[in-house]
């Protein structure tokens, strides 16, 4: 007598405490923000013909306002790493800089930063003229980042989010997602058994709720038995 082991499926379900560990500052009076940034692959093209990482600056305010002095950093111990031009942002407006390390400032012309962004996650902030003040900020870091996902702000809640479809220059109106979890893995591989087994399943992301079906359907958060150890296929 053989076993197959097929129609056996599992679905993850994320919970909201998975990002508990990472923050982001509250808009200062200006209310000019960093509302969406890609770290890893995209498609906008600079001026080069590379493909570099970006950043997104957003004026949510109702005034307009002027970026000479402001600076973008990637350290925490230099919040003057990188300068903006006399660059003038109107309200609702948005602005795409490079972070490719090209280091580019001129008015006239695409700006670049004189750093990259990371996708394991590092700080992030928009610094106002003086040096000091936060207007906005990814504290400590911001999460692990994902090939052609951004990361940023929803409208109008502004609440951080990965976005699947990445919009530069463009608000971000849809929910978001919170994360993304690993793969599933099976202590055995599909095939034929001759003699009743355990699997178990497991994922390397806490937080998270494994379902799985034994009769074909795909579980979903509603659907499908909850794992709460191995399960007997006999």
């Amino acid at each position: 007598m053989s076993y197959k082991s097929r129609h056996f499926r599992s679905a993850l379900i994320l919970l909201p405490a998975f990002f508990a560990a990472f923050s982001y500052s509250p808009l200062r009076a200006a209310e000019v923000a960093i509302t969406e940034f890609l770290a890893l692959g995209g498609e906008v093209r600079d001026e080069d013909g590379d493909y570099p990482d970006w950043i997104e600056i957003g004026n949510l305010g109702e005034e307009a306002v002027d970026l000479e002095g402001w600076y973008l950093t990637d350290s925490v111990d230099d919040l003057r790493k990188w300068a903006f031009p006399s660059v003038v942002l109107e309200p609702g407006a948005f602005l795409l800089v490079f972070a490719s390390g090209k280091d580019r400032s001129e008015t006239a012309g695409e700006l670049h930063t004189n750093f990259r962004l990371g996708s394991s996650g590092e700080y992030l902030a928009l610094v106002e003229p003086d040096g000091r003040s936060i207007a906005h900020e990814y504290a400590p870091t911001y999460p692990r980042q994902y090939e052609d996902i951004s990361y940023g702000l929803t409208f109008p809640d502004l609440e951080p989010r990965y976005f699947k479809e990445p919009t530069p220059l463009a608000a971000n109106e849809t929910e978001g997602v919170l994360g993304f979890v690993a793969d599933t893995k099976f202590s055995c591989d599909r095939g034929f058994f001759d003699t009743p087994f355990e699997a178990e399943i497991r994922t390397a992301t806490e937080g998270t709720e494994i379902r799985y079906t034994l009769d074909g359907p795909e579980p979903t958060q509603a659907e499908g038995l909850l794992y709460q150890g191995p399960i007997l296929i006999d």
